[in-house]
């Protein structure tokens, strides 16, 4: 577990890095001036011998982010995907037990109570822990199109290119992209939970769910603009659906 833990660190200062400019790097140094000399800071040319730096001085590490944090806020316009690169280390330290912060592990939400109706899953309403709404189960990927029922299939079919490119490609940044097209945190919560540890099961049960609450009305625009949403910040996919390339 602390070798899994430790690459997905390395992993995330490593998709840092490739996502701060040359002037974002300056800004960092600038900042650093307090605990790293002069002449250290001008053999700093890219953003990894900087993390070293950080780590010697134990500034920065697994457990350590805080001072990451501040320094990512401070020196590079706030751009929302460094801070969600961060963040989306700490929340998978969080499912695996561990916390980017060192704190406690808060404990697990209950799971939802479980109604006998057959072939229904129960989603909770956002705002009410007690009321709950059934929506129809989806299908996994893998099982394809005739374990839907027909009215939903029918929905679904327009889109179907578009949702098997985004369940490859969107990656940990789905939730924003689920926000933005209106799909509330409880009903991303209980599609977690009927398929734990399979990010893309997740994303596809999510996007049919999203068409279907959408009553078929959902269109290829509205996914472009949704991408491109401040939120979601992922205009590489937007531009890519937009030009077919999926």
């Amino acid at each position: 577990m602390a070798n899994e833990n430790d690459f997905e660190y390395k992993s995330m200062l490593l998709q840092l890095s490739k996502t701060l400019n040359d002037e974002d790097l300056e800004n960092m140094k600038f900042l650093c001036k307090d605990m790293i000399k002069k002449r250290e800071r001008e053999k700093i040319t890219t953003p990894i011998e900087l993390w070293e730096q950080l780590e010697t001085r134990e500034k920065l590490g697994p457990q350590n982010l805080t001072f990451l944090k501040t320094l990512l806020a401070n020196s590079c316009d706030g751009k929302l995907d460094l801070r969600r690169i961060v963040e989306n280390y700490e929340l998978g330290g969080v499912q695996n037990g561990t916390t980017a912060a060192g704190g406690g592990i808060p404990p697990p939400l209950p799971p939802p109570p479980q109604y006998p109706v057959h072939g229904v899953q129960p989603f909770q309403l956002a705002g009410n822990p007690h009321v709950y709404q059934a929506h129809q189960p989806y299908m996994m990927p893998n099982q394809g199109y005739g374990h839907m029922n027909p009215q939903s299939s029918a929905l679904i079919e327009p889109l179907k290119r578009e949702i098997n490119f985004l369940t490859k490609n969107l990656g940990r940044e789905w939730r924003f992209f689920m926000r933005t097209l209106d799909l509330t945190d409880a009903d991303m919560s209980s599609i977690e939970q009927s398929c734990p540890r399979n990010l893309k099961d997740q994303i596809y049960q999510c996007m049919c769910q999203v068409i279907v609450d959408h009553q078929g009305q959902l269109r290829r625009e509205d996914i472009v603009r949704a991408l491109r949403d401040s939120s979601a910040e992922r205009c590489d996919l937007a531009a890519r659906i937009e030009d077919g390339d999926i």
